[in-house]
């Protein structure tokens, strides 16, 4: 199949989508966990603060369907502001020797990422209240993505997105319990 005539489908439709769930699904497609596995142990270069980075990948079944399951975790809970969280994820993607294109996938993640965690908050980058996206996972999978994608040859793939839907209910999180 040539490179433009690949297809992507991402259906949010019946449990949304993170980014470990991203991850697990573009693993499940082919793509080499060896290289990526060796691409998020990047992060954990000193001057980050990521130390014993682990990562577990594992098969598992959820509502009745086969999936990659993938769990980033670090040592402490070493958390980042935005502008800290941006120069981590574009200097690992140039450090590792991600292409042009793969770079710029990240850089435009963790830009569109915090930028909208600073608007929601009324806050700078620098100032960016991040909570659970200041810790190593994000960056993880952020790289991991880009890795991925880049691996599988999908960066001039069509990409097409079910909306995600939208329950109702109640949940826990950082800022307290929200509906």
């Amino acid at each position: 199949m040539a490179e433009s005539d690949k297809l992507v489908v991402i259906d949010c439709q019946l449990a949304g989508i993170s980014g470990d769930m991203f991850l697990g699904a573009l693993i499940d497609l082919g793509a080499n966990v060896s290289k990526l596995i060796a691409a998020i142990k990047a992060l954990e270069k000193r001057e980050y603060g990521y130390k014993n980075i682990k990562i577990d990948v594992q098969q598992v079944m959820r509502r009745g369907f086969k999936a990659t399951k993938i769990d980033v975790t670090a040592d402490g809970t070493n958390r980042k502001n935005g502008d800290e969280l941006i120069a981590i994820v574009e200097e690992t993607a140039r450090e590792i020797g991600l292409s042009v294109k793969a770079q710029q996938f990240a850089s435009n993640v963790i830009h569109t990422l915090v930028n909208a965690e600073a608007e929601l908050h009324g806050s700078s980058l620098s100032n960016a209240h991040l909570h659970e996206v200041s810790l190593v996972d994000t960056a993880a999978e952020i790289i991991g993505a880009a890795v991925a994608i880049d691996d599988l040859e999908l960066f001039n793939a069509k990409v097409y997105a079910t909306p995600v839907s939208v329950g109702g209910g109640l949940f826990q999180f950082s800022h307290g319990t929200v509906s």
